[in-house]
């Protein structure tokens, strides 16, 4: 399977988790007129973004444990963060978000380099240890696989879970994530299971939301233990872990006739992600939206102002990533800025 083929349950799956993502960042930008029924309405919002993230990089493992890395992925990805982040931060400028200082141009002009998107730059780290990853996995039979795959769920998954002050990063995660959509490409093959992992993604889900749920009433009343609520909705938590691996699964098993529009949204999302965070976040949910300016008090009217903001980014972030595809990076590949030679790639 090529590194540019797409198949439409995988691009479902690409959809969910940047809405997902969505709706936690909006979680993240509402004002003070929320009231009981709106914080648990924002407590659900904000479980997905970690899960939507941790599901992107699943279906990068699964995908590109068996193919060859290009350095003209990695440049495209490198070349949309930089426009995106230069033009969002030049409106921000223009609106007073931001200020015209050295620091605030070089984190727009030089994104990766300043982690002005984490992800991006933790991704693009993990993409140039593909190479390394891949011919590690490949020698691996299903035991030894299982064996690295437990080894790394204890450092990166089970310590930070049950130890408060364990720290890991964004780039271990990231790579354990690699290896275990790696391992479901190699070793778990098509099997009628699309029920069950459907059950374990609700359920789970269901707990974490307890979770937090119990932490804002408890913390009422001892308020120390309301500003850890979202302890386990962490990325390298077990549960947010079980929930990417069972929200994949289920789609991966997802039997779904191909769409051309849908395969070409999916492809779209992650200049979506680009377009609605960092600078975007700024103008949009801010200035924009005004999603901190709204009375969240009524949970049916709030609902469906944030649905209806939610549709409106999506589709705002998919219309900005068609345009930059048909015009700049038309124009950067015409220039053989972004087509090199084939002949340079990492992997042989």
């Amino acid at each position: 399977m090529s590194e540019t083929s797409r198949e439409s349950n995988f691009e479902l799956l690409r959809i969910f988790s940047i809405i997902l993502i969505l709706f936690h960042h909006f979680s993240l930008n509402y004002g003070e007129n929320v009231g009981w029924g709106g914080t648990f309405l924002f407590d659900f919002l904000y479980l997905g973004g970690q899960i939507g993230v941790n599901c992107f990089v699943l279906i990068t493992g699964f995908f590109m444990v068996k193919s060859k890395i290009k350095i003209e992925r990695i440049i495209s990805i490198i070349l949309q963060t930089t426009v995106f982040s230069s033009i969002l931060f030049c409106i921000c400028v223009v609106i007073g978000e931001k200020s015209f200082s050295v620091r605030e141009v070089g984190s727009a002009v030089l994104p990766i380099l300043f982690n002005t998107y984490w992800y991006v730059t933790t991704y693009v780290g993990l993409f140039f240890l593909i190479p390394i990853i891949n011919r590690l996995l490949r020698g691996l039979d299903k035991e030894k696989y299982l064996m690295l795959l437990t080894i790394l769920t204890v450092k990166d998954v089970l310590l930070p879970t049950i130890a408060f002050n364990y720290l890991t990063s964004n780039l271990d995660r990231f790579i354990e994530l690699y290896c275990i959509g790696g391992f479901i490409r190699m070793f778990e093959h098509n099997k009628d299971t699309n029920k069950w992992w459907k059950v374990c993604s609700g359920f789970s889900y269901l707990i974490l939301y307890i979770s937090v749920i119990t932490a804002e009433i408890i913390g009422k009343y001892i308020p120390g233990i309301l500003k850890h609520k979202f302890y386990f909705t962490a990325g390298n938590k077990i549960i947010v872990m079980f929930i990417s691996v069972s929200i994949f699964m289920m789609f991966k098993e997802m039997k779904v006739k191909d769409s051309n529009v849908v395969n070409k949204i999916g492809a779209a999302t992650f200049g979506i992600y680009i377009f609605h965070a960092g600078y975007g976040e700024k103008i949009i949910w801010k200035n924009l939206l005004r999603a901190d300016r709204f009375d969240y008090t009524n949970v049916l009217l709030s609902s469906i102002y944030i649905i209806s903001a939610i549709v409106f980014m999506f589709v705002l972030g998919l219309g900005a990533d068609i345009v930059y595809k048909k015009s700049i990076r038309k124009l950067f590949k015409q220039m053989r800025f972004i087509k090199l030679n084939s002949k340079l790639n990492f992997d042989n």
